[in-house]
């Protein structure tokens, strides 16, 4: 069962080119869990073998402060956040579980040289909660030595949005503490724990260009590119005894990206060519097993119209990896082996070719 609330004050005050903003508010949610297991008595419920209570509690304090002056736009904000857990079981003693109250400020600039361009600067702490499951030792107990994951996130960007085109670049370096591994014990139950630290830097960019402009036989089109580079690197991180200090952070590639172009004819004639590209990535934390670079090819083209008020239908013929690629849509970093070799990758789907009709009736 889960029950909570949310509550929050807003201010806002503007005079002439100034304008400020601030908010203040609190989230409380309880979790609670009641579980039994039962002998089975001829398939009916027979006498109790053990039962478990388990309570989980969260606590956001947050504010928020902005203030716009002409061209120029600031944000400050907080948050205060703690976790508790608590756990009975009728095998054994109570146990709970409570991180320290975690301050997590953010601070950001933005300033508009433009009406359509903006340049923004920001830092901020965020952490992720720990989960029971990562908390539990092989006897069920709480692990109080683990801390939650925290990070330093700093970011810079630039934004512009023109008649023809729309631009958005964003560079970022994160510091992330407290890095929580799973550690496989000899009975072969897994258990969390705090290993280290990891630096992840990186860029983002998202770029779309109108190269032919709506007539009235064409309807336009764009091209469209999405990326992002990832060097994502541990700094500290001892696993097994073993120091993985400064190989690639596991499940991560090098760069992921997505170029196309989309065209539209009228009266609805449409088509769509697309390359959807991975780099390589480390599935195993002493970066001796890595995955091949790999590119995709899809495409669609079709024509859709209107069926008198209410009606709409579309029919249209697409393909997926068209060029036939073999590639691993799925990797298992770290793979467990339990008596034979470990199974790293999983196949993507081959070259696919399908027809598709579609009618739609919206209501109005």
């Amino acid at each position: 069962d889960l029950a909570g609330t949310r509550q929050s004050l807003l201010w806002k005050h503007k005079q002439s080119v100034l304008s400020f903003e601030t908010s203040l508010g609190l989230e409380a949610f309880h979790e609670w869990y009641r579980e039994g297991l039962y002998e089975n008595d001829n398939n009916q419920k027979g006498l109790p073998i053990s039962s478990q209570k388990q309570d989980r509690l969260f606590f956001n304090v947050f504010g928020q402060g902005r203030l716009e002056l002409d061209r120029w736009q600031a944000e400050a904000g907080f948050n205060l956040h703690q976790t508790r857990y608590e756990q009975n079981l009728s095998t054994q003693s109570a146990t709970d579980y409570q991180t320290k109250i975690i301050f997590s400020p953010r601070l950001a600039l933005r300033y508009k040289p433009t009406v359509q361009s903006s340049l923004f600067v920001q830092a901020s702490h965020g952490l992720s909660p720990i989960s029971p499951e990562d908390l539990s030792t092989a006897d069920g107990r709480f692990n109080s030595a683990i801390q939650p994951e925290t990070g330093i996130n700093l970011e810079s960007g630039f934004r512009r949005k023109a008649n023809r085109y729309f631009v958005d670049l964003v560079l970022y370096h994160q510091f992330i503490y407290n890095l929580l591994v799973t550690e496989r014990t000899i009975n072969d139950l897994f258990i969390g724990k705090n290993a280290g630290r990891t630096n992840h830097s990186g860029l983002e960019l998202t770029l779309d260009y109108h190269i032919a402009q709506a007539t009235s036989d064409w309807a336009g089109t764009k091209l469209l590119l999405r990326g992002g580079y990832n060097h994502y690197r541990f700094r500290e991180f001892v696993d097994g005894g073993e120091d993985f200090g400064g190989n690639p952070v596991t499940g991560v590639p090098g760069w992921q990206g997505t170029a196309g172009i989309q065209a539209q004819f009228r009266p609805g004639f449409f088509a769509n060519l697309l390359v959807q590209g991975t780099g390589s990535m480390s599935v195993v934390d002493e970066n001796t097993i890595r995955t091949s670079p790999y590119l995709l090819l899809s495409a669609k083209a079709g024509y859709k119209g209107d069926l008198g008020h209410h009606w709409q239908y579309s029919l249209s013929v697409a393909g997926q990896n068209l060029g036939n690629t073999h590639y691993a849509s799925k990797v298992l970093v770290n793979a467990p082996s339990f008596g034979a070799a470990p199974r790293y990758y999983y196949p993507g789907n081959p070259a696919s070719v399908w027809l598709q009709v579609r009618l739609q009736y919206y209501i109005e």
